[in-house]
């Protein structure tokens, strides 16, 4: 199994997907979707675009790995391979950032008036 990565309509769509051959024929089948994001740098940088991001990814994996599709380590494997292209965001984080968005806009206010 492994993943590939769709574009659909501004968004990054991560997939999980495996081989098969039919025929003699390579083919790859949707084991299922698992999560997407903005296709675009900031959405990719920002803590809280990710963490939603890996929110809903791990309930999908949950979902594929309790109907038998992904055991633990094909699980790691997974999360290592989509981590490369979006990185984990903690809560902390976005606690973080949240707060320096705070900080930045009472600046803003502070100037504006």
């Amino acid at each position: 199994m492994f993943v590939r990565w769709n574009r659909v309509k501004g968004r990054l769509c991560a997939v999980l997907v495996r081989s098969a051959r039919v025929n003699g024929q390579p083919r790859q089948e949707i084991v299922g979707y698992l999560a997407s994001i903005y296709d675009t740098q900031y959405a990719i940088e920002l803590p809280e675009y990710r963490y939603k991001f890996w929110v809903s990814l791990c309930e999908h994996l949950d979902r594929l790995q309790m109907q038998g599709f992904l055991d633990a380590g094909t699980r790691q494997a997974v999360e290592d391979r989509i981590a490369r292209t979006v990185r984990p965001a903690t809560r902390e984080d976005v606690e973080e950032a949240a707060t320096e968005h705070a900080r930045i806009r009472a600046e803003m206010m502070n100037e504006s008036a």
